[in-house]
């Protein structure tokens, strides 16, 4: 059981360093709207409903996790730890979005340049 949860644990860590570490499609997207001249009346709603998107997925992701492993067994497989860990991430990665979609909204409403908002999302310096 300890070697199932470490092999899970590891894989989750390499998918989410993964989805944290590429530049998403839509970032991409709103790069070449914003370099088009797209307004940002027309952006934001776009930035916003990736947000709902993402945010949705992270909370879809705890809840699989979380009710599957409570629904087996009644909980008895999973450890306090186990949901503590997965809880946090989750806090963590909605974080995250919450600033990643502030950084966006700033770079559509063109309070940033291009490369500060591409280096920013690269070195997750927001």
């Amino acid at each position: 059981m300890i070697i199932g949860s470490i092999s899970g644990l590891a894989i989750f860590i390499v998918i989410i360093l993964i989805i944290f570490f590429s530049p998403s499609d839509f970032d991409a997207d709103l790069v070449s709207s914003v370099n088009s001249g797209t307004p940002a009346d027309q952006l934001i709603p776009q930035i916003e409903k990736e947000h709902e998107i993402e945010c949705l997925n992270m909370k879809n992701d705890l809840n699989s996790r979380m009710m599957g492993m409570k629904e087996w067994g009644n909980g008895d497989l999973g450890s306090d730890s186990y949901y503590d860990f997965y809880t946090k991430k989750y806090e963590e990665e909605i974080h995250y979005y919450n600033e990643l979609e502030a950084l966006r909204i700033q770079f559509a409403q063109r309070q940033i340049s291009k490369d500060e908002f591409l280096s920013k999302i690269e070195n997750k310096n927001f």
